[in-house]
């Protein structure tokens, strides 16, 4: 009369000796130095867009925080100032011009910037592109990744400085390098 429904397990075959066996990896040196390049490639490409707020037209209602408020509104000068017309038809001074001008842009760019800049004079362009700080005479501090206090522990994994349990357990669920690739 009613019929039973069919039970399927949709889980997948699982190996207890390979999850152990993924638990228990560790990054040798050289995977830990190409993870660290990959994190620093990472940051280098970070900010490579123009600036957004670039294209903001300024309106004359606005406050300009450059001005002086504590003693009252300023005192209107008899000079004119010389200012130039925008696409919309309103007046900018040369400052906010200047400002507007002024783009962003990643450290790639900048160092080919400088790197173009320094070309000329050989000199100074080994003196720019070779200068180097001398090693340090103590050790690098660790600095735990979840929160950043001092990391006493490290990661078994990947090495990463924690300070407590809970950093630990913050870090293999989102932040230990088997996550990565």
């Amino acid at each position: 009369m009613f019929r039973r429904p069919v039970v399927r397990t949709t889980k997948l075959r699982h190996s207890a000796r390979f999850a152990a066996k993924e638990a228990a990896r560790v990054l040798d040196g050289a995977e830990r130095s190409s993870l660290t390049n990959h994190k620093l490639a990472k940051l280098e490409q970070d900010n490579a867009h123009e600036d957004p707020h670039a294209n903001i037209v300024w309106r004359k209602d606005l406050p300009n925080f450059e001005d002086e408020m504590i003693g009252g509104p300023k005192k209107k000068s008899s000079r004119k100032r010389s200012s130039t017309t925008t696409p919309c038809g309103q007046n900018q001074p040369k400052r906010k011009r200047k400002f507007r001008a002024r783009r962003f842009r990643n450290f790639i760019s900048a160092l080919d910037e400088a790197n173009q800049k320094y070309r000329k004079n050989k000199r100074l362009y080994r003196a720019f592109f070779k200068a180097t700080a001398p090693a340090p005479k103590i050790p690098g501090r660790k600095f735990c990744a979840p929160c950043g206090d001092m990391g006493i522990y490290s990661c078994i994994r990947c090495g990463t400085p924690y300070c407590s349990i809970v950093c630990r357990d913050v870090h293999m669920d989102t932040k230990c390098e088997r996550w990565i690739r």
